[in-house]
C-alpha cells in the first residue's frame, strides 16, 4: 500500500477516530464543553429545564382551546404542533423571531428547547407570544 495504514483498531473510541486532527482547535473546544456540564451537573441541568418547561406547556395548554398537540411527558425538549394545520409550525416559527425568539420548526413542530441560562419571565413570554399567535391565527395567516 502507498499509505502505511495501521491494521489493528485503537481501543475504546479511538477505534472509530478518522485519523486526523484537521481542526486542532476543536477537540480542546469540546473537553471544556464537557467539563462545564459536569461542573453544572446533569441532574441539575435537566431539574433546571424541566422546571422551564412545567409552566410553559401548563400555560399553552390552557389558553390553546387543544387545537395544539403538546406531549405529556417531556425531559428537555419537546415539540408542538397543530392538529389540522400543517404550516402551523413554519409561521409559528417566523412570528416567534420577529418577536425576538429563536424556536425553529422541524418537521411540522416547533422545537421548544430551552437553555439554563433562559429566564422564568422569558418562558412566560414566550408562552403568551405562542398563544397570542394560535388566538390570531386567522388574522395571521
Amino acid at each position: 500500500l502507498p499509505y502505511p495504514y495501521e491494521k489493528k483498531f485503537k481501543k475504546g473510541a479511538r477505534a472509530f477516530d478518522s485519523g486526523g486532527r484537521p481542526n486542532p482547535v476543536l477537540l480542546p473546544m469540546a473537553l471544556e464543553g464537557v467539563n462545564v456540564v459536569l461542573k453544572w451537573e446533569p441532574r441539575r441541568v435537566l431539574f433546571t429545564i424541566r422546571s422551564l418547561l412545567k409552566p410553559l406547556v401548563m400555560m399553552i395548554s390552557e389558553s390553546c382551546n387543544n387545537r395544539l398537540r403538546i406531549p405529556s411527558s417531556y425531559h428537555h425538549f419537546f415539540g408542538i404542533s397543530c392538529k389540522d394545520d400543517v404550516t402551523w409550525a413554519d409561521r409559528c416559527s417566523s412570528y416567534l423571531k420577529a418577536n425576538g425568539f429563536i424556536v425553529p420548526s422541524r418537521f411540522g413542530s416547533l422545537r421548544v428547547s430551552p437553555h439554563v441560562y433562559n429566564t422564568p419571565d422569558q418562558i412566560k413570554r414566550l408562552a403568551r407570544l405562542i398563544s397570542r399567535f394560535e388566538k390570531d391565527r386567522s388574522v395571521l395567516l
